[in-house]
């Protein structure tokens, strides 16, 4: 997990369809204004099926410096992404304890880091 008080939320996309294509359009179009209100978020990673409907997905939403996987589980083990935003029906059935438990862990560990982040300033 990424340092707390940092400048940026680094996140991976899982699912580039018309829900996940349609964030990472949202996110890439909408970036300046995303950032004059909170942080930059920057898409690090989009896990498909294939590569090419993630490399169409990111060619249509003009985003940049964004990995392809066909592999969930690389983009979600990437101690450099912070947030993991499911929005594929295709990682359902045998896949879908590992793929939670996977995304729980990196939650887990933010909040233990958040956690002790907060017991310095006590």
């Amino acid at each position: 997990m990424s340092e707390l008080g940092k400048n940026a939320v680094n996140v991976a996309l899982i699912g580039a369809g018309t829900v996940g294509g349609g964030t990472l359009n949202v996110l890439t179009h909408n970036a300046d204004i995303i950032t004059a209100r909170a942080l930059p978020i920057h898409v690090r990673w989009v896990a498909t099926l294939t590569e090419e409907e993630g490399r169409a997905a990111i060619e249509k939403a003009g985003a940049t410096d964004v990995r392809v996987t066909t592999d969930w589980r690389e983009a979600v083990s990437d101690p450099d992404v912070d947030i993991v935003v499911e929005l594929a029906k295709v990682y359902g059935g045998e896949n879908s304890p590992a793929f939670v438990n996977a995304i729980l862990g990196k939650l887990v560990k933010g909040l233990e880091a958040a956690h002790e982040e907060d017991r310095k300033h006590i």
